[in-house]
């Protein structure tokens, strides 16, 4: 689960760790571009699920030895090939237990959901640098997507942007500002633009 409540993620209520795996299993997610029949699933399964059709993003609010060692084992579980993990981290301690558990993935310092991109420096930037690169909710600030562009650059890492919700164009301006990754909750959008770059 990416939060830790049920609420923003499902059609479910309440605390995460307040439910068993089986229960979970059983709360509809909502997820606008699968329908009403999507549920959460074991992270292997879904590891199984993607296999072979490209990275996948996993998003962990709290990097510690206990979910690290959980995420380790589903991997495992699925044979799922770690270097097409891309793992978020909020704390660059969180993201050295990734780099040390998952030396071939690549590990991302993610800006919270709470900071505003305006109040964002490029010193957020430097925090990342025993990691591979930032993931930045710049889609609506070209400028400063420009400014971590050049940062990261400079330092050697790799760019992510978010969005939550985003057309063709935006898309497009984010690969053209040369963004090395773009997560979006509409994939549908990705498909005008996958082939332009």
């Amino acid at each position: 689960m990416h939060d830790n409540t049920l609420d923003r993620t499902t059609r479910g209520s309440g605390l995460v760790n307040q439910f068993t795996a089986d229960e979970l299993r059983r709360i509809p997610l909502k997820d606008p571009w699968n329908g009403p029949a999507c549920y959460v699933e074991a992270l292997d399964a879904a590891f199984r699920r993607n296999a072979g059709r490209g990275p996948v993003m996993v998003d962990m609010h709290h990097v510690v030895p206990k979910t690290a060692n959980s995420l380790k084992r589903s991997v495992e579980l699925a044979d799922f090939d770690p270097s097409q993990l891309i793992l978020l981290t909020y704390t660059e301690a969180g993201g050295l237990l990734y780099k040390q558990m998952f030396p071939e993935a690549t590990v991302l310092l993610k800006v919270r959901h709470d900071v505003a991109p305006t109040a964002l420096n490029v010193d957020f930037v430097g925090a990342a640098a025993q990691l591979d690169g930032v993931l930045v909710p710049f889609a609506n600030h070209p400028d400063a997507l420009v400014v971590f562009r050049d940062e990261t650059r400079r330092l050697g890492l790799k760019l992510a942007v978010y969005l939550h919700d985003s057309d063709e164009h935006a898309l497009a301006h984010i690969f053209g500002v040369g963004a090395d990754y773009v997560t979006s909750i509409r994939p549908e959008a990705f498909g005008a633009v996958k082939n332009q770059f």
